[in-house]
């Protein structure tokens, strides 16, 4: 068995003793001061540039864009309604006037490269096959009417 080795304290650690032995030889008041408080954080406002105008509106969901095309022909407005489709979707949705009911839209279903938005009524069914993608935007191409 190896003689256990004894170290000598050198001054430091003495110094390092007799200060931690003064900080505990009686109570000490200690100081405390409020934290101060966070300052509020404000929202910064994000910027949004103003629109391009060289650059067309354009709808991002073909949904818009039947939708677009159903409500500027009840309005009776071609103008309007060339905005997001092609002059021979608008001449057959024009070719006769609305007179109602309303119908039901029921949405849009994606087929293969393209989508068929169905505006059903009592009977029969408007087909608008609308083109494009949420870059481009997108626009009505084709009309058909289908009875039942």
């Amino acid at each position: 068995m190896k003689p256990a080795r004894i170290y000598r304290a050198g001054p430091a650690f003495a110094l390092v003793l007799l200060v931690f032995a003064a900080g505990c030889g009686g109570a000490t008041q200690i100081e405390t001061r409020p934290t101060p408080a966070a300052p509020e954080q404000t929202e910064i406002p994000t910027f949004s540039p103003p629109p391009d105008p060289s650059e067309p509106e354009r709808l991002t969901r073909p949904e818009d864009s039947a939708l677009h095309l159903f409500e500027a022909w009840k309005a009776g407005d071609r103008a309007a309604a060339l905005e997001f489709a092609q002059p021979e979707a608008v001449d057959e949705v024009f070719s006769r006037p609305y007179t109602g009911p309303e119908p039901e839209f029921q949405g849009c279903a994606h087929d293969v490269d393209h989508y068929l938005c169905n505006f059903y009524y009592e009977g029969s069914a408007t087909i608008y096959r609308v083109d494009g993608g949420s870059s481009a935007g997108y626009y009505v191409t084709e009309v058909s009417q289908v009875a039942d």
